[in-house]
């Protein structure tokens, strides 16, 4: 009886520890098959990370491919206006010069001379371009060479650079000297005159909205050439002028063929 009780008791152990063993078998295999599918999901999800990195950087790029694009696109527009008021104004200079003799006569705008049609013609083109302000998003730079010599030039007249080098932003404008601010920023300015021999003292000036920044002095002499520049720094806004004028003594003459230059450049917009 002994014998048989612990017989039975051996066998129920045995079949415990096989169902064990067995259950212990089975949560392996899970667990492996859990780490796989864990691997699984933690490779798809760096592999989503890194397409929307890569993504991520293709925006951007075409981004800024738009923004370069959109800036080039307004360049152009801006070069293409100014060519077209350019080419509109010399047109009604030529069919002005056409009909006016030396002494024009004209009641209803009190024009006596070719002088005063030059006057109002000027005064016209300046009022459009005031009435033009485009905000321009890129690089501004410019540089304007005298050609031919201007003479009898009088007390506060522009002096004129006709020749354009440079003319990033499209700020400059040759017909009247102007340069106008296409963007707000710190800009830098040079400019060299060369005068003829005169008997007269040469005082040039660098005018920013009406104001004059700075002078080129020029001594008389009626048998010496006589060259001068100034170089400045001025704070513009959007729209701002700046110009070279003869200022102080009449009758003065700018000698051309490249010896006298107006530039300048955008340093630091704001």
């Amino acid at each position: 009886m002994s014998f048989s009780l612990h017989f039975v008791c051996l066998l129920f152990f045995l079949d415990t520890a096989v169902v064990q063993a067995d259950d212990t078998a089975d949560l392996k295999r899970r667990l492996e098959l859990l780490e796989l599918k864990l691997a699984d999901v933690n490779a798809r999800e760096m592999h989503q990370s890194e397409l929307n990195k890569h993504q991520e950087k293709l925006l951007q790029h075409q981004n800024k491919r738009i923004q370069k694009l959109e800036s080039a696109v307004k360049h152009c527009k801006m070069t293409t206006d100014d060519s077209l008021e350019e080419d509109r104004l010399r047109e009604n200079e030529m069919s002005y010069s056409k009909t006016a003799g030396s002494d024009i006569t004209n009641s209803a705008t009190g024009i006596t001379s070719e002088a005063d049609l030059r006057q109002t013609i000027d005064r016209n083109e300046q009022t459009k371009l005031e009435n033009k302000r485009i905000v321009f998003e890129g690089p501004v730079a410019f540089t304007a060479i005298k050609i031919a010599n201007q003479i009898n030039i009088g007390v506060n007249q522009n002096i004129e650079f006709e020749q354009v080098v440079l003319n990033e932003g499209g700020g400059y404008h040759s017909s009247n000297g102007l340069f106008i601010a296409p963007a707000a920023g710190i800009y830098m300015f040079a400019v060299t005159l060369l005068r003829e021999p005169s008997d007269s003292y040469l005082h040039g000036q660098i005018v920013h909205a009406g104001n004059v920044v700075a002078k080129i002095h020029g001594t008389p002499d009626s048998s010496t050439w006589d060259q001068g520049s100034q170089t400045v720094f001025i704070k513009l806004n959007v729209g701002e002028e700046v110009w070279i004028r003869n200022g102080d003594y009449a009758r003065e003459h700018i000698h051309g063929d490249l010896f006298s230059s107006f530039s300048g450049y955008l340093l630091y917009p704001l």
